[in-house]
């Protein structure tokens, strides 16, 4: 099998990813300093550890790195990032760094005893608390092939977490898979020491972590015998206590060759479930639906959900006009004709359907600005100019990071507002004459 070109996006610096045989399973940063990687390169990076069983993934020890300031990243489905656009689909080469020399061979993972001591003191206040360490990974393997992924999250509350194998009775955390929750993974695998604990949940292999230390989930995944681009998402849990917040985290799965590499980005960024790309008809109607009882938007292709999205629509004294309307046209940035002038970015204006071709004042956009003369003339300057506008010309200003908190509730003065890396997407995804409906 021809080796795959794996799919990573991270937002700030270099980002490094070396799959190696037999890394342990201890301190992330360790364990890839141990590989040979240098620290300016790992740090800040996501940290995975991928083993053919069957021999799909090749050349392991290979260090893959790509640049994100020359633009060598694709970036995918994650909140806080840009996402790659249908206009920006294109394939790259990522940058190769050399392969790391390793003098002597890789030592056997070492594995912690079994804890006995399950003994803990309960703050007044148990906090569950946790921050995914590797966030996304990707990976490319035959179909009915046997990978070994392991996935790394730091413990942030004030409780200690426990694995099933313990033998402690109390706090114990697992991996449970996500949208929807505990739902059967097509990945599953039943072999004995696969990690699993049941179809729908994985083990703790770290038998203790206290809070301040690095939890690691290890596990085979079976990938399915059909060739598609997967997606699985998991959660933490303490089982029977709670799902903890905002742990979401993703594994992209290659299984053969399914689609070419122009086919296979655009898939990958509308892949918003744990289902497999072959859903995704990517000539389908494009749509968008606004729910202002839920303050939420469905960003839609076809039937399937391509994404959602948090927005905040107009106020109590200025509600949003609920309706049928398509985008009457699109405005990289709009700036208020009336006082305060608020300065809006990615505005689309919407057209009600059955009532000609007029503006309503009504539209969709990345959170307001307020700005000041100065800076409402320099953009129209650069506007005029067919220039870019940068977000950070007005990022700092007041009302705009105050508004940061008001998403997903009703503010506005009657638009729909959304998060600037949202409002990017769904600018990008929308063309004049794309259908909206807003509804309670």
């Amino acid at each position: 099998m021809d080796q795959k070109t794996p799919l990573y996006r991270h937002t700030s610096i270099l980002l490094a990813v070396a799959f190696v045989a037999g890394v342990g399973i201890g301190n992330v940063s360790e364990n890839l300093k141990g590989a040979g990687l240098q620290t300016s390169v790992i740090q800040n990076s996501a940290y995975v550890q991928s083993l053919a069983k069957k021999g799909s993934i090749q050349n392991i020890g290979k260090a893959l790195a790509y640049d994100v300031s020359d633009g060598n990243i694709i970036p995918d489905l994650a909140g806080d990032s840009t996402d790659l656009t249908p206009s920006d689909l294109k394939p790259v080469e990522p940058e190769k760094l050399p392969v790391p020399k390793v003098e002597s061979p890789v030592s056997e993972p070492i594995i912690k005893p079994i804890v006995t001591d399950c003994a803990f003191v309960t703050p007044d206040k148990p906090l569950y608390k946790a921050t995914s360490v590797t966030q996304s990974q990707s990976f490319s393997a035959a179909t009915g092939d046997l990978i070994h992924v392991s996935v790394v999250y730091k413990n942030d509350g004030n409780m200690p977490w426990f694995s099933d194998a313990a033998g402690c009775k109390g706090n114990i955390v697992q991996l449970g898979t996500a949208r929807e929750f505990d739902r059967v993974s097509r990945f599953y695998s039943a072999t004995s020491g696969s990690g699993w604990a049941d179809s729908n949940r994985i083990s703790l292999t770290t038998p203790r972590v206290n809070p301040g230390e690095e939890g690691i989930f290890s596990f085979d995944m079976q990938t399915p015998t059909e060739e598609d681009l997967y997606r699985e998402y998991f959660s933490i849990l303490v089982p029977g206590v709670k799902w903890i917040p905002n742990t979401e985290s993703y594994l992209d799965i290659e299984v053969g060759s399914p689609y070419d590499r122009s086919t296979l980005l655009q898939k990958m960024n509308f892949l918003n479930s744990s289902v497999g790309a072959s859903v995704i008809d990517l000539l389908a109607p494009r749509s968008v639906d606004i729910d202002l009882s839920q303050q939420r938007s469905k960003i839609m292709l076809g039937e399937y959900v391509a994404r959602e999205f948090l927005v905040s629509s107009g106020a109590k004294k200025t509600p949003t006009p609920v309706g049928n309307y398509h985008v009457g046209f699109k405005e990289q940035v709009r700036i208020g004709g009336a006082s305060p002038f608020y300065i809006m970015p990615n505005f689309q204006g919407l057209i009600r359907d059955g009532k000609g071709t007029s503006f309503i004042g009504y539209g969709f956009h990345a959170l307001p600005s307020l700005g000041n003369a100065t800076l409402r003339n320099k953009i129209r300057r650069a506007l005029s100019l067919g220039e870019v506008v940068p977000v950070e010309w007005f990022a700092s200003d007041s009302l705009w990071s105050e508004a940061l908190d008001h998403i997903g509730t009703p503010r506005s003065h009657g638009c729909v507002r959304f998060l600037p890396s949202d409002a990017q997407f769904v600018f990008d995804f929308t063309e004049v004459g794309t259908p909206v409906v807003i509804h309670d």
